[in-house]
């Protein structure tokens, strides 16, 4: 016949396995969890890595209204490019796109020159906005229209690294 003190002590390890076995499914749960967003984000990752054009989509610094939201919503001041230092801006860029029957097609690299001299995402907005203005076509459909998706890509890896704005 079992006392009462083996019959607690058989609760205890009752107990006790019972916490254990609940620690190991919830530790199970949230490693699922974890690995899942990571599997989501790594494969976003390896979208944009594969399909460019897609992640070139998706870029806000490329919105021609990107620069005027942001300049509305953040109270400190901003460095902004003039009017007309964007505007030779989306010339430049604009100098760059040939056809494909001309010497030399694109000048892709005058066109990577000129997005890297870009401190920020405002001041792609902006000389998006002033090619928009210059060309009445959108700067985001000139570049896939002209460039191929590895060029895509390295416009993309260009303009990704910048800030979205800069602080005077």
């Amino acid at each position: 016949m079992k006392t009462k003190a083996s019959h607690i002590k058989q609760l205890q390890w009752a107990s006790t396995l019972i916490s254990m076995l609940l620690m190991v499914i919830l530790y199970r749960h949230f490693t699922k969890r974890k690995q899942k967003r990571l599997s989501v984000k790594m494969q976003q990752a390896l979208l944009q890595k594969f399909n460019p054009e897609k992640g070139f989509l998706q870029e806000k610094a490329f919105d021609e209204t990107y620069a005027e939201r942001v300049i509305k919503i953040v109270p400190e001041r901003i460095a902004i490019l003039k009017p007309g230092v964007a505007q030779n801006k989306a010339k430049l860029l604009h100098s760059g796109f040939k056809p494909w029957y001309v010497w030399g097609g694109d000048n892709e690299q005058l066109i990577y020159g000129v997005l890297t001299s870009l401190k920020d995402k405002v001041q792609v907005s902006q000389v998006a906005k002033a090619y928009l203005d210059l060309y009445k076509v959108p700067l985001k459909e000139q570049l896939q229209k002209e460039l191929d998706t590895k060029e895509i890509g390295k416009v993309l890896s260009i303009v990704t690294r910048l800030n979205p704005y800069t602080l005077i």
